[in-house]
């Protein structure tokens, strides 16, 4: 299982990164624009789906093995800086229960920037930053019932500040 956990660990990251790419660009996220927003970074929404489309997702408990699940969450309120963007840092957790144990994997933090162009050039505020790129494969060789709890960390580089998200969910054969 410990194989089988860090082979889903490392292709989690693989999509992470291709879905990415080196030069990620501001289309690849969502976020608002509102001057009169302030204050602490906090969670605003998260789930968890079966699509990568967030306007059209719906929130979901039980998922199949063998299917991919995406982790949404949207936080702010958030600023752009000039010269710098809205650089951020996340890291993904993975923990599983079986009847054979637990198994947690760290998969590391990930860099990006929530901001191109001419974003890069100016100090403003943001309602919020929404965000959908980790995932995983829920292994077939995993046998359900299994206990998914994945916690994602957004370190906001222009605050210091970070916030947590936390899923939890279980997985079962579907015909």
């Amino acid at each position: 299982m410990k194989k089988i956990l860090s082979a889903a660990a490392i292709l989690a990251v693989s999509v992470f990164f291709i879905a990415t790419g080196e030069n990620a660009e501001a289309k690849k996220f969502k976020f608002s624009y509102n001057s009169n927003k302030g204050g602490d970074l906090k969670v605003i929404d998260s789930f968890v789906t079966w699509t990568d489309q967030a306007n059209s997702a719906k929130p979901l408990k039980d998922f199949c093995i063998g299917g991919i699940v995406y982790f949404y969450y949207k936080i702010g309120p958030v600023q752009s800086v000039a010269g710098k963007g809205m650089p951020f840092r996340t890291r993904m957790v993975v923990e599983v229960t079986t009847r054979n144990g637990t198994k947690k994997k760290d998969l590391g933090w990930q860099q990006g920037n929530g901001v191109s162009g001419e974003y890069m050039k100016k100090t403003q505020k943001f309602g919020y930053y929404h965000s959908a790129r980790w995932n995983i494969e829920l292994a077939q060789s995993i046998e359900p019932p299994s206990d998914y709890k994945i916690t994602i960390y957004h370190n906001d580089l222009n605050s210091g500040k970070t916030v947590k998200v936390v899923y939890k969910f279980t997985t079962k054969v579907c015909n």
